[in-house]
C-alpha cells in the first residue's frame, strides 16, 4: 500500500503484482525507480519503549539516521499535536553530510499535503481527525496508517489524558542533509506532552538517463516519537506533601530534643 500511493501518485495505479514487488525499491517498465526505505531513529536522554518511542523529555529529541543513506533534501519534522498546541524550535545541532552544524530557532510551519512532482510540502493545510493517518492526509508516498488517530488515541489513554478528536499536523525543515549512521540531529525547544514526533526526508532526482528517482525516507509508527513525560517534576500529590511535612515536623522535634539534653549538662 505505501508504495501504490506513491507509484500512483506520480505515474498512475500499478496492478496489485507490480505493486508487490516494491520492498523497498521498484522499477516500473518505464525504468522509474520508486524506492521506499525506513531511515530514522527518535530517541531522547530517556526514552523508553519502541511503539512508538517514548520520549521522557519534552526539552529535548534527537533524530539518527538508519541504514548508511544518502539523503539529499532537508530532514523535514512533522509534528502532530491536538489543536492549539505550540511547539517550539530553540535551536538544532548535530552532525550531516556537510560535517557538524549548529542553527538557531527553526520555523515550524502548518503541514500542508506533499507534491511528489516538486518533493515539496503544499496545496491546502491539513488536519488530523479520527480515522486518518498522518501520512495519507499529507499524501505523503511511502503513507502508511500507522500514525493513526487509533494509536495516537491509545497514548493517550495511557497517560490518562483526555483523548482528542483533532490534531494539527505540523512541519519544520531543516536544512541539512544525511549520509551515513552517524549522522544525527538534536532539537532543542518545547514539545509539551502528548506531541508525535515523525521525520520525513524525500529525494525527488532525475537520474542521467532522464528516469525518476524518488526516495521517500520515513519513520514507521514504530520509531516516531511520543511526548509522554514532561522535563520538570511534577507537583507533589497532596499525600506526598504530607509526608514530606511531617519528615520536617520529625527532624525539628528530633534537632528540639538535641538541645534540651545538650542544654541539662
Amino acid at each position: 500500500m505505501k508504495r501504490l500511493l506513491l507509484a500512483g501518485t506520480i505515474l498512475g495505479a500499478f496492478p496489485a503484482a507490480a505493486m508487490a514487488q516494491m520492498s523497498p525499491c521498484f522499477t516500473d517498465a518505464s525504468g522509474n525507480t520508486f524506492c521506499d526505505p525506513a531511515s530514522f531513529h527518535v530517541s531522547s536522554g530517556t526514552a523508553t519503549g519502541s511503539d512508538p518511542v517514548l520520549l521522557n523529555d519534552s526539552n529535548t529529541f534527537t533524530i539518527t539516521e538508519v541504514g548508511n543513506h544518502t539523503i539529499n533534501q532537508p530532514i523535514r519534522i512533522v509534528l502532530v499535536e491536538p489543536a492549539g498546541g505550540a511547539p517550539d524550535i530553540t535551536s538544532v545541532t548535530g552532525f550531516g553530510a556537510g560535517g557538524s552544524f549548529s542553527l538557531g530557532p527553526q520555523a515550524i510551519t502548518a503541514a500542508r499535503a506533499f507534491d511528489t512532482t516538486n518533493g515539496l510540502f503544499d496545496g491546502p493545510v491539513v488536519t488530523l481527525s479520527a480515522g486518518q493517518d498522518v501520512g495519507k492526509v499529507l499524501n505523503l508516498p511511502g503513507a502508511d496508517a500507522s500514525v493513526s488517530y487509533t494509536n495516537i488515541a491509545a497514548e493517550y489513554g495511557l497517560l490518562g489524558l483526555s483523548v482528542p478528536t483533532t490534531f494539527n499536523v505540523e512541519v519544520a525543515t531543516i536544512p541539512v542533509a544525511f549520509n551515513s549512521d552517524a549522522d544525527f540531529l538534536t532539537v532543542n525547544g518545547s514539545f509539551p506532552i502528548g506531541k508525535i514526533i515523525a521525520p520525513i526526508a524525500v529525494d525527488v532526482e532525475v537520474g542521467n538517463n532522464g528516469k525518476l528517482k524518488v526516495t521517500t525516507f520515513d519513520t514507521a509508527w514504530t520509531n516516531a516519537g511520543f511526548v509522554n513525560k514532561l522535563s520538570v517534576p511534577p507537583v507533589p500529590e497532596p499525600s506526598t506533601w504530607v509526608l514530606v511535612l511531617g519528615g520536617f515536623a520529625f527532624m525539628g522535634w528530633l534537632g528540639g530534643r538535641y538541645n534540651v539534653r545538650r542544654a541539662s549538662y
